[in-house]
């Protein structure tokens, strides 16, 4: 609400994101919008995923493309593999491959 008093609209397919990483924040100068994809690149810039905490951080976590998107929704598709076959290929959890997959992660895509 924050944000659309202070900057307008929030449009589809985007979210309110924060510089200040603090989800109750309400000021108008912290807030950015982004898409789920922008907010996880930048939590994973800022080292802020529990992975990154406890020491493992995915060669590739954060970088994903829209193209790389596609390419593991093509693959999964045609049966040939499976979530943890996908994960390493692209540095991922098998766990993000299965919201990739089922449309829980990169929507927009």
């Amino acid at each position: 609400m924050a944000f659309i008093l202070a900057k307008g609209e929030i449009p589809d397919g985007l979210q309110v994101c924060h510089t200040c990483d603090n989800p109750v924040c309400c000021n108008p100068a912290h807030l950015w919008l982004g898409s789920n994809g922008d907010n996880q690149a930048d939590m994973w810039r800022k080292g802020r995923s529990s992975w990154q905490r406890e020491g493992y951080c995915p060669p590739r976590a954060g970088k994903l493309t829209p193209e790389d998107v596609r390419e593991i929704r093509r693959l999964h598709a045609t049966g040939q593999y499976t979530y943890r076959d996908l994960a390493p290929r692209y540095g991922v959890s098998p766990e993000m491959v299965g919201y990739i997959v089922r449309g829980q992660s990169w929507r927009g895509v």
